[in-house]
């Protein structure tokens, strides 16, 4: 779990760095909206770490009480890819220099997403085992793509989940028969099932088999 929180902090320096570094060279605070997204998707890390000690303190009522905020959470980490679609020239930054502004976040953001659905995919496994572990990953990636619509095309957040559930249910069955809304669900979903799915993989790949001493 430290490397977890390592890896995490690592790339969100990085990419911390990269924005700052147009903000000194430019004088304006364009991307800065990327600052606060950033912050919104390693909530879910946070929370995912918080019930892992919980778990490991056997405060499993901590754990169990922990998802639900997670889950709601957990979009906003792999919703940062989708920040791609600000992209344009903006002079007088080269636009070279913002694709790896907007990459690095995406990239964060979808690596803290990984890393935190690996972690709720393990506890689920502890204390209901490997299938409720499974089907936990399936549904967080499906319902992640249809937040990730959500928030792209509904212009809603994980806050109005507790501020106005009501707004959302509106806004969603307005839009049932919609082919994007049914669109970005599934291409957003599996696109984060199919990355975790590879990243499990991997990181259950045995020392032995990883690569030549």
């Amino acid at each position: 779990m430290i490397r977890d929180v390592a890896a995490a902090g690592l790339l969100s320096a990085m990419a911390g760095v990269l924005l700052l570094a147009r903000f000194a060279f430019c004088g304006r605070l364009t991307y800065g909206f990327l600052g606060y997204n950033l912050i919104l998707g390693l909530i879910p890390m946070v929370l995912s770490v918080a019930a892992v000690v919980a778990a490991r303190r056997d405060r499993h009522w901590l754990a169990v009480a922990l998802f639900a905020p997670w889950l709601a959470f957990f979009p906003n980490a792999p919703y940062l890819v989708t920040d791609l679609y600000h992209l344009h020239a903006r002079d007088p930054v080269p636009y070279w220099y913002d694709i790896a502004l907007l990459s690095s976040y995406g990239m964060t953001g979808l690596l803290v997403g990984l890393l935190s659905l690996r972690q709720q995919a393990e506890l689920v496994r502890g204390l209901l085992g490997r299938v409720a572990s499974w089907a936990m990953v399936i549904g967080a990636a499906g319902l992640s793509g249809l937040a990730i619509y959500i928030g792209r095309f509904l212009r809603w957040n994980s806050w109005d989940l507790v501020v106005d559930p009501v707004g959302i249910l509106a806004d969603l069955s307005a839009q049932v028969f919609s082919g994007r809304l049914w669109g970005v669900t599934l291409l957003y979903g599996g696109l984060i099932l199919g990355t975790y799915l590879a990243f499990a993989m991997v990181a259950a790949q045995p020392n032995r088999d990883r690569y030549l001493a």
